[in-house]
């Protein structure tokens, strides 16, 4: 089994999977596999199938379900999530994959650092108004501080590491809900088995990766959000 599965879902932007696509293929530590499940919307015009693991998926399939489905061929014991518009540098994982030698920790929050709020680091998820989801932010001299790392409750599901086996023991991947409300439905549902996060502050990657709360739009965004509100505050 390899120790690390990077799962890479296509958009439709094809320019922007292969930036993230030749970024992580230029850095990828030696013992991981790349995996991007597609809608049929990717033919790998530059033949990186030697490299990559294309998969097929259902022509309606969204980001989630490609997530899940990617997931579920991939063999790593962490599966790293990065969406396209993703761009990573040389040894990223390192500081993620220490993490994971503490059992107790489930998922490990990269920091991004994101075109569309220059100055500041996307640091994962916390519970907002009402427990729906809020994506924290901070100045980078402030990435450390523990008042901001304690409020983290985990990844984004634009770049996350989770650990295989912690996933399996909360049913694995919500495909049925969108991405930009499954990464806090994983989230709360590691934390109630009692799987910890851990913000790894040496895990730095780029990104200008559309926000998937404003691509699935906001009504639909809003009813998910409530209903993992009520399914989690009444477990």
């Amino acid at each position: 089994m390899a120790q690390l599965s990077i799962i890479i879902p296509a958009s439709r932007d094809t320019e922007a999977l292969e930036e993230t696509l030749i970024s992580v293929l230029t850095h990828r530590p030696a013992d991981c596999e790349v995996v991007v499940p597609h809608a049929g919307t990717y033919d790998d015009p530059y033949g990186m199938t030697d490299e990559i693991a294309l998969l097929n998926c259902d022509a309606k399939a969204d980001a989630s379900e490609l997530v899940a489905h990617g997931i579920d061929a991939s063999q790593g014991e962490v599966v790293h999530l990065l969406s396209p518009g993703c761009e990573v540098t040389s040894d990223w994982c390192s500081a993620a994959l220490e993490r994971f030698q503490r059992p107790q920790i489930g998922s490990v929050v990269p920091l991004l650092e994101e075109d569309s709020t220059p100055g500041q680091l996307a640091m994962g998820i916390a519970r907002g108004f009402w427990g729906g989801r809020r994506e924290l932010r901070c100045r980078a001299k402030h990435a450390s501080s523990k008042n901001v790392i304690r409020k983290v409750l985990g990844p984004t599901g634009t770049a996350a590491f989770y650990r295989r086996s912690a996933l399996d023991l909360i049913g694995g991947w919500p495909a049925a809900i969108s991405l930009a409300s499954a990464d806090l439905d994983v989230a709360l549902s590691l934390s109630e088995i009692g799987s910890e996060s851990s913000v790894a502050e040496g895990c730095a990657i780029g990104s200008h990766a559309k926000q998937q709360g404003r691509i699935i739009g906001s009504f639909r965004h809003a009813r998910e959000q409530e209903r993992l509100f009520w399914r989690h505050d009444q477990s």
